[in-house]
Formats: structure tokens, C-alpha cells, sequence
């Protein structure tokens, strides 16, 4: 995986933890 990739990945569940009932 790149740094992207990774960067892609822990977005998405920072934006899970912030927004859940998405």
C-alpha cells in the first residue's frame, strides 16, 4: 500500500468515528 492508500483508509474511518450514522 502506498501513503495514499493509507492516508485513503485512516480518513475513512476517521470519518466513521466522527460521523457513524453515515
Amino acid at each position: 500500500m502506498s501513503n495514499t492508500q493509507v492516508n485513503e483508509v485512516l480518513s475513512a474511518q476517521q470519518m466513521n468515528i466522527l460521523f457513524p450514522w453515515q
